[in-house]
């Protein structure tokens, strides 16, 4: 869902182009849209309807079955209110890709689903939520931009995304499943938790920190944002407000700030003026049930902590009292802790990749699982599981290409249970050897619910897990010994999570009094008793072996600090006399929205299965675009006219158009074809283009201005690879490339006989090397990474000689402070023959304003740090929200055999901002401020920069 916002800026990029032009950039990280692919072997079916066209790998037949039944009766539903039928669509279900997510985009149009369930979240079946949301998505496309049709695909994406604010679509898509189904985030307390507890603590930030968040504070998000705000539209002023909103925003495409002047004229308020009615409302609501609570206090157990947000989760005790922990700060990666009786924290080991923090211990090890990335192919990953001995001091990895989750371990450490979910999302709880990895049971789940949150009992003969279904939530036995599994509480409209046997009970997170506490249930009598009674949340109780003491992490509004509570000594309520506080903020609207059905007759629901071939659906032409679709760099950024090419797998990708060149006056034309479909990708490209460049005549040794035309091929094969390990990030990445020139319509008569007419294949070849750090939210680079670029170019097929090498490297340091960071860069060439002349590594910095120089290799030495997190705001325009800097010094012709001094050195200043509201892109503005360290017209050179990324 997070995904389209990565996908609706690209007009913003491009109109911004022409407004910064004139300031330098550096380099920038961007994706908006994805070309990842799923591995050649998976085999793909469809189901044409008439409304959408489901793609699926033939192991989801019965869950396409499902969606598109799904998709078939709530259609109507769906897009009810908004009083527009969409156009038909292609939707791909994904399921090699374990991260739970889903997107809609436009250019091409498609929407993509990520099929296997997380660990976790609404009681509800997950591809049905992840249906509704995204399809309400579709929706939206279509309302607002209907008219855009091939081939301003791209045209139509553009003003989407600069039309909505981000928390408005979303938003509303949320609200969308909390309507439709019985579960959906709408519904759960943990989801507001955050927004909840800032209001009932005073801190009434401004709608910018709110939609836009903040590096040092806890906000909402623009999904919890969204959702109060526009399901308060909807009760306020009835159901068809956003239909009013987007037909009045349509109407008027390019008026300025278009949904908050919509806003105004059909409500009163702008958006800024209604986040605060939302809030005051929202203020009061919760202030009413907290009155309504009964809060209690529990022995706070110390641990270290810091200005910001740090969480404690997941405590579980040793034997001799040491608590161990998963921390999760911005400050530092996750990592599992130890803290001892007087509140000490130690670092045991950082964990890998995880959708969410995670762990068990017992007996001295730890397991935890962690997502492990497919070297090519980034739809496809897995979740191993990771062991470590704490009197070894060893890790291993326990599993290969496996899709496990939550593992637990047994008392004595010799087993782990955990979910597996196929790629047919077939559910089981496993049970593994955690000495060979050797698997010893394997136990579906009940009705294929899905599975999570595991736990043993300590005769390591039975296992708990949390199941959920479109009927809810429910609490299942798994015998170990039999091989069976029994349902003890089942259809529970509750966020159930980490279960745990406290003899002959059970102790799990539920929410049954509108606030997220833990509860015991009594399997035999089924009934349930609140343990805790907290303001905000209580989460990932543990049971102390030997007492009668519960652990669990406590959210303050700041943190989630750990707390113990005894259970001889705690009063407990049965459930029969809670009072449920929780406010259902969309009730008021729910009658108002009936479930409208699509089809009138069992027939209409009959499907037709066929294969999908992907070679007859090769090119996909749908827009027509100013820029080739190349976003990651607008440095040299060219008007021109594009048609854009991109088939539904990623697999072909195709741009033919032409640029103007405003600094030479010239016409180009360009064309391009890569594929992607196996590990190679492949690309071929043709460019008619004008060059002009002063070139040295070499007879008389004059240096004049020389203008030409030439017909440009390459050709290139690239083998990129990257993966993951623990706290690590390793690529690996091949290219071969090779070209033919042919230039002609050379402008002086001096040129002719001698000018390089042809330059015949040239071969270039370039291997780069990579292992760094993941980083923190607050690092601003891997606290430790090495990085080599080898590069050598020749002219094997050709009359004219020369040779090309150059190396490039970056390592990374820690600094002197948290997120700190120390970088060295040291960069090669040399060339000789047709290449002499070429700079092919990084210049220092102010290098086009120094003498010129054709240095051999240059050294950047570069110290990071973070300055301040102001989270100011300048109106509307500007939202300020990390300040940083960075000192450089750069030496050029560096040698160890002689004294070096830098040829240039300075500051620069450096400052993450969003700009108009916009979430997404994030930029960055800077200021550098360079000494010339030698004799130079210029002594000081100041220069500007922006930057951007996703």
């Amino acid at each position: 869902m997070y995904r389209l916002l990565n996908n609706i800026n690209i007009f913003i990029i491009s109109v911004l182009t022409a407004i910064i032009s004139t300031v330098t950039f550096s380099t920038v990280s961007a994706q908006l849209i994805s070309d990842h692919q799923a591995p050649p072997s998976v085999e793909w079916q469809q189901i044409n309807e008439k409304n959408f066209n489901l793609i699926y790998p033939i192991e989801l037949q019965e869950v396409a079955a499902r969606t598109a039944i799904l998709l078939k009766t709530k259609i109507e539903s769906i897009r009810y209110h908004l009083g527009i039928n969409p156009r038909k669509i292609d939707i791909i279900l994904q399921n090699q890709n374990l991260d739970a997510n889903g997107y809609v985009q436009l250019a091409p149009r498609k929407s993509e689903f990520y099929t296997t369930p997380p660990q976790g979240g609404s009681p509800d079946d997950w591809v049905k939520t992840l249906a509704i949301h995204e399809y309400r998505h579709v929706v939206q496309f279509d309302k607002l931009t209907g008219n855009l049709r091939f081939p301003f695909e791209e045209l139509g994406l553009a003003f989407f995304g600069v039309a909505l604010p981000t928390w408005f679509y979303e938003g509303d898509a949320v609200l969308t499943e909390t309507l439709l189904s019985i579960g959906g985030r709408g519904i759960l307390p943990s989801w507001e938790m955050n927004l909840r507890a800032n209001l009932l603590k005073g801190k009434s930030y401004s709608y910018e920190k709110d939609y836009l968040g903040s590096y040092k504070d806890i906000t909402p998000g623009h999904y919890q944002l969204g959702y109060f705000m526009t399901t308060k539209l909807y009760r306020d002023y009835g159901p068809d407000m956003a239909k009013r909103i987007l037909t009045r925003i349509a109407k008027n495409p390019i008026r300025p700030y278009n949904f908050s002047r919509s806003l105004k004229r059909l409500t009163g308020y702008n958006s800024r003026s209604w986040h605060e009615q939302t809030m005051k409302e929202l203020k009061d609501l919760w202030k009413d049930q907290a009155n309504n609570l009964n809060i209690q206090k529990y022995t706070k157990i110390r641990a270290n902590s810091t200005n910001f947000p740090t969480a404690y989760l997941y405590p579980q005790a040793a034997p001799d009292g040491t608590i161990y922990a998963i921390r999760k700060t911005p400050l530092r990666v996750n990592s599992i802790v130890q803290i001892d009786s007087s509140g000490n924290t130690k670092k045991v080991l950082k964990t890998g990749r995880q959708h969410e923090p995670y762990f068990s211990y017992a007996a001295g090890s730890f397991v935890w699982n962690e997502i492990r990335e497919n070297p090519r192919f980034k739809l496809r990953n897995y979740s191993v599981i990771h062991l470590y001995n704490s009197a070894t001091e060893t890790t291993r990895q326990i599993t290969e290409k496996s899709r496990l989750f939550s593992p637990a371990l047994s008392s004595n450490a010799e087993l782990i249970a955990a979910i597996e979910i196929n790629r047919k999302n077939e559910n089981f709880l496993v049970t593994i050897d955690s000495e060979t990895g050797r698997e010893i049971n394997r136990i579906p789940s009940p009705s294929n619910r899905n599975l999570s949150h595991v736990s043993f009992r300590d005769n390591a003969s039975t296992v708990l897990a949390v199941g959920r279904n479109d009927e809810g939530s429910s609490l299942i036995e798994f015998d170990l010994t039999n091989k069976t599994s029994k349902i003890l509480l089942d259809h529970q409209i509750q966020e159930i999570e980490n279960p745990i046997y406290i003899n002959e009970n059970i102790l799990f997170k539920a929410h049954y009094n509108g606030i997220d506490n833990l509860y015991i249930l009594e399997p035999e009598t089924k009934n349930i008793r609140q343990l805790t009674s907290v303001k905000y949340g209580a989460f990932t109780p543990s049971y102390q072996r030997g007492t009668q003491n519960v652990l669990f992490s406590n959210f303050t509004g700041k943190d989630y600090e750990l707390h113990r509570l005894n259970l001889d000594s705690t009063t407990t309520t049965d459930i029969k006399n809670i009072n449920n506080t929780f406010i259902s903020y969309f009730k008021p609207i729910s009658d108002t929205v009936s479930a409208k059905t699509t089809v009138s007759a069992p027939g209409d629901l009959k499907l037709t299965h066929k294969p999908y071939k992907e070679i007859g659906h090769l090119f996909n032409f749908h827009s027509i675009s100013i820029n080739d679709g190349e976003y990651d760099n607008l440095t040299d950024y060219k008007p021109g006219l594009f048609f854009l090419s991109n088939n539904l797998m990623n697999t072909l990708a195709m741009k033919v158009g032409g640029t103007y060149d405003p600094d030479i006056h010239s016409l180009n034309f360009h064309s391009q074809l890569t594929y992607s479909r196996y590990y190679p990708r492949f690309s071929i490209g043709y460019h008619n283009r004008e060059q002009l460049s002063n070139v040295q005549h070499p007879q008389s040794k004059e240096i004049q201005a020389v203008r030409w035309r030439e017909h440009y091929s390459q050709f290139q094969i690239q083998f990129p690879f990257s993966t993951n390990r623990l706290n690590y990030n390793y690529n690996f990445d091949i290219g071969i490339a090779s070209s033919y020139t042919s230039r002609y319509n050379i402008n002086r008569p001096d040129f002719q006989n001698v000018f390089i007419k042809h330059i015949e294949f040239p071969m270039h070849y370039q291997i780069s090397l990579g292992r760094n750090a993941r980083r923190a939210p607050l690092d601003l680079a891997p606290r430790w990474g090495q990085n080599i670029s080898l590069g050598y170019r020749h002219l094997p097929f050709s009359k004219l000689s020369g040779t090309r090498f150059a190396l490039r490297s970056a390592f990374y340091f820690p600094g002197l402070a948290t997120n700190h960071s120390a970088q060295v860069r040291f960069n090669l060439q040399e060339r000789d023959g047709v290449f002499s002349y070429e700079n092919i590594i990084p210049m220092v910095s102010g290098f086009a304003q120094l003498k010129p120089t054709q240095p051999q290799n240059t050294l950047f030495l570069n110290y990071k740090l973070p300055l301040a997190y102001p989270d100011f705001q300048l109106g509307s325009l500007i939202y300020l929200n990390r300040i940083k800097a960075n000192l450089f010094t750069d030496f050029e012709d560096f040698s160890f055999d002689e004294q070096s001094k830098p040829r240039t050195y300075g500051i620069e200043l450096l400052t993450d901002v969003n700009l108009l509201r916009f979430l997404l892109p994030e930029f960055e503005l800077g200021a550098k401020a360079i000494v010339v360290n030698e004799d130079n017209p210029e002594r000081f050179i100041l220069q500007y920069s922006l930057s951007y990324s996703y």
